[in-house]
């Protein structure tokens, strides 16, 4: 495959399409992976889009953008870091979690994924969420 077509498109796993409720995700969140993995592939010097940018292409507004950043960071889908002009986005947890599918332990995963949305739900900060994920791993 040409260097050209692979920039003529962006894969999404079928697993995300199909269980995007499961994984606790709405239409936006689901736009905005696929607006930052096209964007992966648009300028090899500008990888991570800003906010605004995928704000302005969705036709929503920059908070919008950074309340559902938030939410996939409290649900440990999104690695973010830097702000403003350059900020990173990083999908690759939900990424790996997804490498799963039609393997024997898809059925467990999803169940996993499942338990962290209800907590997520139940928890009334990203923070809280946090720190509860951390006193477990103790």
């Amino acid at each position: 495959m040409t260097e050209k077509k692979k920039k003529d498109f962006t894969m999404i796993h079928n697993s995300l399409i199909y269980h995007v409720a499961d994984f606790g995700l709405n239409d936006l969140d689901f736009y905005i992976i696929v607006k930052v993995e096209s964007h992966h592939f648009k300028k090899e010097d500008d990888p991570f889009p800003s906010n605004n940018l995928i704000a302005k292409s969705i036709g929503v507004s920059p908070k919008s953008i950074e309340r559902s950043s938030r939410k996939m960071v409290g649900l440990g889908y999104l690695k973010r870091a830097g702000g403003g002009r350059k900020p990173w986005w990083n999908f690759q947890s939900l990424f790996d979690i997804l490498k799963c599918y039609k393997t024997p332990t898809w059925e467990s995963e999803l169940e996993m994924v499942r338990a962290r949305v209800k907590d997520y739900k139940t928890k009334t900060s990203v923070s809280e969420l946090k720190n509860s994920n951390s006193d477990k791993k103790k």
